[in-house]
């Protein structure tokens, strides 16, 4: 699966990678998307 994610979107991009996993998910674009910076962290990832 390829996603892509524009604005706001690249939230849901994020969330999407995250439930998918690296097995389904084989390319992710961010266009003009909304990315955490380094270091931050989403409540899925603290619960991993």
């Amino acid at each position: 699966v390829v996603l892509v994610g524009h604005s706001a979107g690249g939230l849901s991009l994020t969330h999407a990678i995250h439930a998918l996993g690296s097995a389904k998910v084989t390319l992710a674009v961010f266009v003009c998307a909304t990315m955490l910076r380094s270091g931050f962290w989403t409540p899925q990832d603290t619960q991993d």
